[in-house]
């Protein structure tokens, strides 16, 4: 066998594992042991080698390394390869050690590894991990399948909002069951994925402090403490744009309407974002704002308009200026966010404005979430008898805009105050 690469696969092909270690005799029993599991399973001795393996078959589902090698060691040889694997392709990763220690746990979790065995591993407990890693890469995989939509027809704003409340998860009769597409499987797999990765830290960050609370100094517990809050808070935002969402679609806000100025609500959105914006290096100006005021719910429309300010904030490189602004065209006045990142093409933005989707792109992975925000900024905007448009396009950055009729609506008598 070569010390350089060993392939073979098993017949029902279920599972296809690459296994590096810069020993060639452990790759040879781990990959023999492997087949004989009934796992598709390959073999190489070095990071370099396995990067171009893995860029050349998208059939690996896991990557199996030691974590002490020469040149490329594992942890780099992990980040660089989930790095280059959107969801289509989806990977997960396992770690081998033999002398496992708390830095490399800490380092793991932070980039995202599935698990970290201690060498030598049963081979019960190596097989069952990597049969669970291979679920979950198969999970994301299949989850990017069935959410790509390809859009052959310009699409209106009633289509639009009837398709985001038929793919709001709903109750069934029994309350018991959760559905967000035929099936349920496109929401619980957003929700089971989203849901696990803050808790991993959580788990993982607190389990250290359980086991080494006489070891640890004030500022590395400090440190976990952080990493707990901050995944604690991010579960709790998970929490929120699901109840959103949901309470949205199930019932309807109703609004109270007066005539409110453009200049006045983009001088509210400006400053409620100033400081989100000012962590990520960027800056929110404001256009000249239309002189017409418009009728409306004014509350739900600076929500409804903020969702699109945050989302240019996440995908907008630092130092980037964000632009408010308020413009009439005809017998409509458009609320606009425009910034200058990576843009879309027009099935990103279809796929965008699905709940619960999030779009498969390298710029996108570093960004978490449900993916709800052009959701409850379309939902929104129909509550106020309006429309979400967007205009995009790779390289181009994005510019999104809720317009809304200028003439006076029916005014109703009470309002809700969801988002």
């Amino acid at each position: 066998m070569s010390t350089n690469f060993v392939q073979c696969a098993t017949p029902n092909g279920a599972i296809r594992i690459l296994t590096v270690d810069d020993e060639a005799v452990i790759v040879e029993e781990i990959v023999d042991s492997l087949i004989l599991q009934a796992i598709d399973a390959t073999g190489l001795s070095n990071g370099g080698d396995a990067l171009v393996a893995l860029e050349a078959d998208p059939l690996i589902t896991v990557l199996l390394t030691d974590l002490d090698m020469p040149g490329i060691n594992g942890l780099e040889l992990a980040e660089r390869a989930l790095a280059a694997r959107t969801d289509e392709y989806a990977l997960e990763v396992v770690l081998l050690t033999a002398h496992a220690d708390l830095d490399s746990a800490i380092d793991a979790m932070r980039i995202g590894v599935f698990d970290l065995l201690r060498k030598p591993a049963r081979l019960a407990t190596l097989k069952d991990t990597l049969e669970r890693a291979h679920k979950k890469a198969l999970d994301r995989r299949n989850r990017h399948r069935t959410s790509v939509v390809t859009m052959s027809r310009p699409v209106t704003a009633s289509e639009t909002v009837n398709t985001l409340h038929a793919a709001v998860p709903t109750t069934t009769n029994n309350g018991n069951h959760l559905s967000g597409d035929p099936g349920g499987g496109s929401f619980l797999s957003v929700i089971s994925h989203e849901l696990r990765t803050p808790l991993n830290p959580i788990i993982g960050f607190s389990q250290l402090i359980e086991q080494k609370s006489l070891t640890l100094g004030e500022g590395e517990l400090k440190e976990y403490a952080r990493y707990i809050r901050e995944a604690g808070e991010s579960l709790f935002d998970l929490t929120e744009s699901v109840l959103k969402v949901t309470e949205l679609k199930t019932r309807p806000p109703r609004l109270i309407k007066a005539w409110e100025r453009p200049s006045e609500m983009l001088e509210r959105l400006r400053d409620n974002h100033l400081k989100a914006a000012r962590a990520h290096g960027q800056r929110i100006e404001i256009e000249r704002a239309a002189d017409d005021a418009v009728y409306t719910d004014g509350d739900l429309l600076v929500q409804a308009v903020a969702h699109l300010v945050s989302n240019a904030i996440s995908f907008s490189p630092a130092g980037a200026p964000i632009a408010l602004g308020a413009r009439v065209v005809g017998e409509e006045i458009g609320f606009s966010v425009t910034d200058i990142g990576p843009g879309m093409t027009a099935t990103e933005v279809e796929r965008a404005l699905q709940p619960f989707e999030q779009l498969d792109l390298r710029h996108t992975r570093a960004h978490g979430g449900l993916g709800v925000g052009l959701t409850l900024a379309a939902l929104l905007a129909e509550c106020l008898q309006g429309r979400l448009d967007i205009e995009s396009a790779p390289g181009a950055g994005t510019n999104a805009a809720i317009w809304l009729p200028l003439l006076p609506g029916p005014l109703l008598q009470s309002h809700s105050n969801l988002i």
